[in-house]
Order: structure tokens, then sequence, then C-alpha cells
């Protein structure tokens, strides 16, 4: 029994990896507009993995184009390598609709229940059993979180989820990339919802330019030492482990984008430039 389901696993497997190579040939043709800022960033994230290093790739979250868009754009930019080993954090909700439930047969995902769903079965139990992954990560695992727990859509950057910090917390030299996205909200407007959005995404939505910035990795350690030097008390230390990311990232679209997406954070981030010049 044992020989068959060994068998079964490598067949399984080379499944998998055949659908990836068809799936990739295909995208690289499949037309997206789209432009990247700070690529060389990726090379050195690809670096501190290679050191054994654990990095935990934050982003802020427009609508589902964030997820298709970008993945598309890893393959043609020739970086899927690192999303296909990555840990992804998503909202379990995304794992119970097509094309997204699709994605643990590809990828590692992490599945949470967010605030918004309460009354969901055994929440406590799946969201600590995805923090206890991330914290314990094996050297140079990476990890792909979305700190705001939500679509903003047409909005500015919305307030991060208390606790997220937890995620790129824990076990190994960790290091955290941040990462802006713009335009996506174009791509796939979030009022058109899952099966509406993404005929449209595939009909017109792609042609919308959608613009990813890649900062540069900062230590977390670093990250937990500017939240201690902006904290007033210890709940406030708490919340700025969480929020001085979101910052990090707002601090992109005001340097390198367009300053409306820093929405809430837009003063974190300018407090970010004179902190860390």
């Amino acid at each position: 029994m044992e020989r068959i389901a060994s068998l079964r696993g490598r067949v399984t497997e080379a499944a998998k990896q055949q659908v990836l190579i068809s799936a990739r040939a295909e995208i690289i043709d499949f037309p997206i507009n789209y432009n990247i800022i700070g690529k060389e960033n990726i090379g050195t994230g690809r670096e501190l993995l290679s050191e054994g290093k654990i990095l935990v790739a934050a982003l802020d979250h427009r609508v589902y184009a964030d997820l298709v868009t970008g993945a598309c754009i890893a393959i043609k930019e020739d970086f899927d390598d690192l999303v296909q080993v990555g840990h992804i954090v998503m909202r379990i909700s995304y794992l119970q609709n097509f094309p997204t439930n699709l994605l643990p047969n590809y990828f590692e995902v992490l599945p949470v229940v967010p605030h918004t769903m309460p009354d969901y079965p055994k929440r406590d139990e799946i969201n600590g059993q995805a923090i206890s992954t991330a914290q314990n990560l094996d050297d140079g695992s990476l990890l792909i979180v979305t700190p705001e727990g939500t679509r903003s859509g047409q909005a500015g950057m919305q307030e991060a989820r208390y606790g997220a910090e937890r995620f790129w917390h824990g076990r190994g030299e960790r290091w955290l990339i941040p990462i802006a996205i713009e335009g996506t909200e174009k791509q796939w407007p979030k009022k058109l919802g899952m099966i509406a959005g993404g005929a449209y995404y595939i009909l017109a939505g792609r042609l919308w330019n959608a613009k990813f910035i890649f900062g540069e990795p900062v230590e977390v350690e670093e990250i937990d030492s500017i939240a201690g030097k902006l904290a007033k008390n210890e709940d406030d230390f708490a919340r700025l482990k969480t929020e001085v990311p979101m910052g990090l990232i707002a601090r992109l679209h005001l340097e390198k984008g367009n300053p409306r997406y820093a929405g809430r954070y837009a003063d974190l981030a300018r407090q970010l430039q004179e902190i860390r010049p």
C-alpha cells in the first residue's frame, strides 16, 4: 500500500508539473498591460532565500486581479519559481469559488477566516493553524500575505488587521519585502464580483495598466525597532508592529507611484521617510 501511495504521489506531482508547464506557456503569450518598478529587489529577495533567510512578501490588496495579474507577471518576468515554493495566506472563502479554489492544487495555501466571518466553523482553530505554520517556516521559505485582509477596491489603503504581525514574526532570520499595487481595480472592478469580474478581466480589464512596485527588503527586527521608536506605550507598540510594514508599502506609493493609493497610511509613510531616509 505504501508503494502504491508513493506511486500515486509521484503521478500527481508529475501531472501538476505538466499543468504548470502548459499554463506557463499560455500565460507568456497572454497579453496583460503592466509595468514593474524595483525588479532588482526581487533579485535581492532571491539572494536572501538562498542564504536560508525567511522572506515575507507583504502586499496591499485592491481586487482579485492582484492575484491573477501578479501570478501572470511572475511567469512573464521569470520569477514564478518563487511563487511556486511560497506559502500564500489567503481568505478561506477564496478557496470555495472557481477559479481560486484550484490554487491549493498548485501552491501551498494557508487559509484564514477574517473578522467579517465570526461564525465560521472552527474559525479560531483554522487561524491558529495558519499562524503556527507561518511562525515555524523552514529556513529559505517565502510567505505571501495581505495584511489588510480585505479588498480596498477604488479606495486607498485600508487598516491592517490587528495581529497581522504574527505572520511575519517567528523562528529564523526574517526579512519583509513591501509590494505596492496600483491600477488592478480597473482591471477587475470590485463591484463586479468573482464571476462577472473574471469575464470582464479576460475580455477587456487586463488591458488597463497595472503597476507593481517592489520595495527593498527590510529585516523584521528593524521593523520592530522602528515601531518601538514611534510607540507611545505597549499597546501602541503592538499596533505599530503591524502598521509599520503598511507604512513601507504606502511609502512606495508616495515615492514611486500615485500618492492617493497610500490612503490612511500616508502620514506614517512620511514619518518613515524621516526615520529611514
